[in-house]
């Protein structure tokens, strides 16, 4: 699904879903993503999504109210997402990824979402981030998904 040029609120499964601004990882001094995972010195076993490399992503000022929120990458639909509290999701879950992320049984999502906002940050294409404020997140969530054409390539399972 592509979402409208231009656009600052776009409907997506008939919810409206607001701009909230385009998603930046921290950068180096020349001015490309930097990459930071964390050692492993114990060798823990990771999660399929643990392996990295990771970026951390600047801070959001997003509402700490639940929500769905959508990623875009150059404006076409790549992840959707639910969570009890969008700032904490993103500042915490996705924006700095640590070594018990990385473990097996943990944040296997969070791993793979930084992960991949560094890969299309270093091809500079544009990420953005849409949030949709509910307290009805889970079942939102489930819907939308369900009636999309296909599932946003970083909600698939891989």
């Amino acid at each position: 699904m592509r979402f409208k040029s231009g656009a600052t609120d776009q409907t997506l499964g008939g919810k409206r879903f607001c701009l909230f601004g385009r998603i930046h990882p921290e950068t180096g001094p020349n001015g490309l993503p930097k990459e930071c995972t964390p050692p492993n010195p114990k060798r823990l076993p990771l999660n399929p999504h643990g392996h990295g490399p990771f970026c951390r992503l600047a801070p959001l000022e997003l509402p700490t109210t639940s929500g769905v929120y959508a990623v875009t990458v150059n404006r076409c639909l790549v992840y959707v997402g639910r969570t009890k509290n969008l700032r904490r999701q993103w500042n915490q879950g996705f924006a700095k990824i640590s070594l018990a992320n990385r473990c097996k049984g943990r944040q296997s999502t969070n791993c793979k979402v930084n992960h991949r906002i560094l890969l299309d940050a270093k091809e500079d294409c544009k990420v953005e981030l849409w949030i949709h404020e509910t307290s009805n997140h889970q079942c939102l969530k489930k819907r939308l998904l369900d009636e999309l054409d296909s599932l946003p390539p970083w909600n698939a399972q891989s």
